[in-house]
């Protein structure tokens, strides 16, 4: 076939305007058919990974999707370790799932497989019960403390939406005083009627009130205030040394 057209034959020099036109309408179209086409792909991401429809407004969104058009065809999308690694090293936070053992060796044994995977958890050697978790909270700053050399140490709970840069830029503010507590502070009265849900059973030995204490979902120790924690020899002191409680003030 190629024999067959003539070897004087250039480049075209010049396109009707009618033409133009006409392939500029049929790439726009295009372009709506494509753009109507990733946009359903995006929706069902949103909803079942249940991720807010509002964050489809924020700027990080749209300047990801733009990075992505740059590329072009053929991206590959970053792994669960390239995100978190990335993640860490923008905010300058390391983040990793806290959790202890069980005696059910089948869920011991899926945890296992699950940290070789993911490589995000600190294990602790404490049984995962709810009436140990101010043990676990303990275990968990001891084993941060001598895993990361870090300024702050931040516990949240797991269904919180936690916004890494603010949480960076907030510890990251200069303070006058090295043994910071950054969280909420509660108290309250003492229910002393065993009828009802927060019955305290040593209501005679605490008064009509709870003493101010650390209180939420999130809260952050000083390297400080970690050390000091690090150093009891005995963990009732975190909980009964009277001291240790105008750390936290």
């Amino acid at each position: 076939m190629s024999s067959s057209i003539p070897k004087d034959v250039g480049a075209c020099e010049y396109v009707p305007d009618d033409v133009k036109i006409q392939m500029w309408e049929l790439r726009k179209a295009m372009q709506v058919k494509l753009r109507e086409e990733t946009c359903l792909k995006i929706a069902p991401f949103f909803y079942d990974n249940a991720i807010d429809f509002n964050v489809a407004k924020c700027d990080e969104f749209q300047r990801m999707l733009e990075m992505v058009a740059r590329h072009g065809l053929g991206f590959k999308p970053p792994s669960y370790h390239e995100i978190r690694t990335n993640l860490e090293e923008a905010t300058g936070l390391a983040f990793r799932f806290v959790i202890g053992r069980t005696n059910d060796k089948s869920k011991m044994s899926a945890l296992k497989r699950e940290i070789a995977e993911y490589d995000d958890f600190i294990q602790l050697d404490i049984e995962e019960e709810y009436s140990k978790l101010p043990y676990k909270t303990l275990a968990f700053f001891k084993a941060a403390y001598a895993l990361f050399d870090a300024e702050f140490y931040v516990k949240a709970d797991d269904d919180i939406y936690l916004r890494p840069d603010r949480l960076s830029l907030l510890i990251a503010k200069e303070r006058s005083h090295s043994q910071t507590y950054i969280g909420c502070m509660k108290k309250g009265p003492v229910f002393t009627d065993p009828k009802l849900k927060w019955y305290e059973p040593l209501s005679n030995l605490l008064g009509k009130e709870y003493f101010l204490h650390a209180y939420g979902p999130i809260y952050a120790l000083s390297a400080d205030v970690v050390q000091s924690l690090v150093a009891l020899k005995n963990n009732r002191q975190a909980f009964l040394c009277p001291q240790l409680y105008c750390l936290f003030t």
